[in-house]
């Protein structure tokens, strides 16, 4: 299994009102029925990162559902049939991406990139689901990178992505299985984080469900992160998207293909 049974569940009839709210809110069914590229975009994100490890760690569920889409796919399907995405656009087209920093509270003095945050979030969601074991390994091979000094004792924002952890560990059920730290980095696709806003999309839809959860299970996390966003929203923020870069982001897969790759357990999630 993945995730952890909410402890809200317990608290009686008025926090399952709240839950349910917050299910329909996240949903946004009106909208979807309106056909909203935005609202579709950023249902599958919320939940590709648990669903991905939900392929690599059920064999039941693996061998019933197809692998998901990747949200760059996705807006890349979108694109290619023509639709107009309806969120802004004046960012991308633009050509200006913003740098927008986030400032943390309390004991946290640091400044962070969005491009930071994620890399941040997107590890401490690894080390919570396959457990501290695996930090030795993974800093052997990121000590000389500069994107995961956060990891270090000395950093300034070694307790923020340590609150991370212990967040995300509220959530999700560990996982004790190989970890392989190769598969880690190709994931991330951490050298195309600077220029390609596909990696981007991907990186942040991965932790966005799981770390909304974790805001909601874990008071002390919520008032440190700022709120998760949409990625419809976080797209705006990011290197501008290639939709066209490649025939095989464009086309649609057919379903021998995806059957296939289902088979092959393939997963780039």
């Amino acid at each position: 299994m993945v995730l952890i049974c909410s402890k809200k569940l317990k608290k009686g009839d008025a926090c399952r009102k709240t839950v349910l709210d917050d299910f329909f809110t996240l949903l946004q069914l009106r909208r979807l029925e309106e056909g909203v590229e935005a609202a579709v975009i950023d249902l599958h994100a919320f939940v590709v990162g648990v669903d991905c490890f939900s392929h690599m760690g059920v064999s039941d569920y693996s061998e019933t559902m197809l692998p998901p889409l990747l949200p760059s796919e996705m807006i890349s399907q979108l694109t290619h049939m023509q639709h107009r995405l309806r969120i802004p656009v004046s960012a991308q087209s633009q050509g200006d991406v913003p740098r927008r920093m986030y400032s943390f509270p309390y004991a946290y003095k640091g400044r962070m990139t969005l491009k930071q945050v994620g890399i941040m979030k997107f590890t401490a969601l690894y080390v919570a689901r396959y457990g501290v074991r695996i930090c030795p390994g993974l800093m052997k091979e990121v000590v000389t990178k500069p994107e995961f000094e956060f990891m270090e004792p000395t950093s300034r924002n070694f307790s923020l992505y340590n609150a991370a952890v212990d967040a995300y560990s509220r959530v999700l059920e560990p996982y004790d299985d190989v970890f392989s730290v190769s598969d880690f980095l190709d994931r991330l696709e951490l050298e195309k984080l600077n220029e390609d806003g596909e990696a981007n999309i991907n990186m942040h839809a991965f932790v966005s469900g799981v770390d909304y959860f974790a805001a909601e299970e874990d008071a002390e996390y919520s008032a440190l992160m700022p709120p998760s966003e949409p990625i419809s929203s976080i797209m705006n923020r990011v290197p501008p998207l290639r939709c066209g870069r490649s025939r095989r982001m464009m086309q649609t897969p057919r379903p021998e293909e995806r059957e296939a790759k289902r088979r092959k357990h393939v997963y780039r999630y």
